[in-house]
């Protein structure tokens, strides 16, 4: 996949992580019923800052609508189904594998990345005729470029959940210090910033194979908030172009957002 070689580019020459919004189309995908995947056209890069373990990236995106309009003044209209960002560390003791970091013993988005990816899902609703507001969901998907077992280089792509969704917009949910932890906010009940936090339960199987409901509160794990794109109604393509990968060089914005591929703690603002 020529597009993700590029894309790795600036990656593999400085070893910092990289940032890009997907631009692409949604075509009927008949693999499963009423199925839809995006066929990514081509990755720009905003305005962002690189790190071994995290990156700065620019927000809000001041050049979002400038890049929707000359998306959609394509032959082919593109609109953006997503974004991309990379999680890679090579090993000590062969650079050419990386570290093996995302996996069913640690997590595959963190509780950073997935509060992130349900705000941008929440900005990003599919139109529906079905739907009472006329709105219902979001097409939007999360890939991260991240290493396999074998030290290869892979890309897994998810959503945040409806219930993720709906949970960050009600202010209920927050990043842990450890990543595969969501954290359940504490109530508040002051007149200026009311916060109501029902109960909220998830259920597991315990090593005697019966099925346990337990209190979220006050954290729990973040693969409840997950979708796995490739096994759902979603699927994600990537074609082939040769110029693919766009690059902003942007004034700096008064406004970073930290995001962070290791420690969930360090989303912050910072103001320039």
């Amino acid at each position: 996949m020529e597009i993700i070689d590029r894309f790795l580019g600036a990656w593999r020459k400085s070893g910092l992580q990289r940032f890009g919004w997907l631009l692409g189309r949604y075509q009927p995908y008949d693999k499963v019923p009423m199925g839809v995947k995006a066929v990514v056209e081509a990755i720009y890069e905003p305005l962002q800052q690189g790190e071994l373990d995290g990156l700065i990236l620019a927000w809000p995106w001041e050049d979002e609508s400038r890049i929707r309009e000359i998306s959609a003044a394509a032959s082919e209209p593109l609109t953006i189904v997503g974004y991309i960002f990379t999680d890679l560390t090579p090993t000590p003791d062969d650079r050419t594998k990386n570290i093996y970091k995302r996996h069913a013993q640690s997590f595959y988005l963190s509780s950073l990345e997935v509060v992130f990816a349900a705000k941008l899902q929440k900005d990003s609703p599919t139109n529906s005729r079905s739907s009472p507001t006329g709105q219902y969901g979001s097409r939007l998907v999360t890939a991260v470029l991240t290493a396999t077992e074998d030290g290869q280089v892979d890309i897994a792509a998810y959503q945040a959940s409806e219930q993720a969704v709906a949970m960050v917009d009600a202010d209920m949910i927050e990043a842990s210090v450890d990543p595969g932890i969501v954290r359940i906010k504490e109530e508040d009940r002051s007149e200026d910033s009311a916060r109501y936090i029902p109960d909220v339960f998830f259920s597991y199987k315990n090593e005697y194979g019966l099925e346990v409901k337990k209190s979220a509160k006050p954290c729990f794990p973040v693969e409840y908030l997950l979708v796995n794109v490739r096994d759902s109604e979603y699927n994600l393509l990537f074609v082939s172009h040769r110029h693919s990968t766009y690059r902003s060089h942007m004034a700096s914005p008064r406004t970073h957002l930290r995001f962070s591929a290791r420690h969930s703690s360090r989303l912050r603002t910072d103001q320039v």
